[in-house]
């Protein structure tokens, strides 16, 4: 389980290894990002490894690293977008490919001016569904927006600078209060692992089978109770008798209210299902 993740990383370890120069690089990595994001099992083995970072009490950050290599300075990072989350504009001086994993994101670049101010305006505007996939091989300043209101899911490969080289990332406030990740967005921390483990839940159900509804099983077993019923709706779906009993473990967990309200929602659910 898992090893399509280790292959992706093997494939970029080689073309890292062989590629001449760094536009060579880019687009070679930007193909294996295509192959793996129409793979299924690379999707499910992404969110396995995001479960077995959990596991082993890693924290959950907004960019969280799936893998890091610290001799060719590069990161598998995935992002959970959610609903109207903008990013600041920001500068890549190192080179970095982005595919969307799950829905829509909008990605703009922008440019300065004379004066080396941000210009609000963005030159250059893609809207990209999942599948697609960016790169950036020279200095470029760009955001990343999902102006949906479901989580949209990114992953990322990032070069990273080597000691003494100038930091990877500029950011630029764009003007007119756009929002914007939030400070506790970036740290690790128990409401950004619960949310992380919840935006998977209907990810899962899309993908569905076997592998999926063990994954789902994981996040029921890993997360609040709030997380617990989002697991337990997916697997009505997809498992409706391990679903069943998922609801009534967490129903027995809760408090008489909260039990008897859950359990006439999963009654619901069931029926819905089987009609």
């Amino acid at each position: 389980m898992g090893h399509e993740f280790d292959s992706f990383v093997q494939s970029i370890n080689a073309t890292l290894d062989q590629a001449p120069d760094a536009r060579s690089r880019t687009l070679a990595v930007r193909n294996l990002v295509v192959r793996a994001l129409h793979s299924r099992e690379f999707h499910l083995a992404c969110i396995e490894r995001l479960l077995d970072k959990i596991a082993l009490g890693d924290g959950v950050r907004l960019f969280t690293s799936l893998h890091f290599d610290r001799d060719r300075l590069y990161s598998v990072r995935m992002v959970f977008w959610r609903g109207g989350l903008v990013a600041n504009p920001h500068r890549h001086d190192h080179w970095t490919v982005t595919g969307v994993m799950h829905n829509t994101l909008r990605f703009c670049v922008f440019e300065l001016d004379a004066c080396g101010a941000l210009v609000p305006r963005p030159i250059k505007q893609l809207d990209a569904a999942a599948g697609e996939v960016g790169y950036i091989c020279t200095p470029c300043i760009h955001n990343v927006a999902n102006l949906g209101e479901a989580t949209a899911v990114s992953l990322h490969v990032f070069s990273h600078p080597r000691a003494g080289e100038a930091a990877d990332t500029v950011v630029f406030a764009l003007p007119g209060g756009a929002p914007v990740a939030a400070a506790e967005d970036l740290v690790a921390s128990a409401a950004v692992r619960d949310r992380a483990l919840c935006d998977c839940t209907p990810w899962l159900g899309a993908l569905g089978g076997d592998r999926a509804r063990v994954a789902l099983a994981r996040i029921f077993q890993a997360g609040s109770h709030r997380t617990k019923l989002h697991a337990v709706r997916a697997l009505l779906a997809l498992d409706p008798a391990t679903g069943a009993a998922k609801a009534r473990e967490l129903a027995d967990s809760l408090p008489e209210p909260q039990a008897v309200r859950l359990r006439s929602l999963c009654h619901a659910m069931q029926s819905t299902l089987s009609v």
